[in-house]
């Protein structure tokens, strides 16, 4: 098992992250709630590779399935931001 990162603050969109905030209201009200999602996104690489070294694969294969979940509701928030975004453009 090699984990990419499970720090949420060191992967590449941590370091994006924490160095930024956005000033549009409406984008800044939802990219505070990214952090504890993605944070939580991390841990659950975490649980996944404790779970296999354990040989509990049902477990790691939860986590799995609980982080495929969280990356779409992040992709749909950094969708939904985007599209405020483009919508100030216009």
């Amino acid at each position: 098992i090699i984990p990419l990162q499970f720090d949420a603050a060191k992967c590449g969109f941590g370091h994006f992250y924490y160095s930024m905030t956005p000033k549009t209201p409406e984008i800044k009200e939802i990219w505070v709630t990214v952090a504890d999602k993605h944070k939580k996104f991390h841990e659950y690489g975490m649980h996944v590779k404790e779970a296999i070294l354990k040989e509990d694969y049902a477990t790691a294969e939860s986590h799995y399935r609980e982080a495929e979940e969280a990356s779409k509701e992040l992709l749909g928030l950094f969708k939904k931001m985007k599209d405020i975004a483009l919508h100030k453009l216009s």
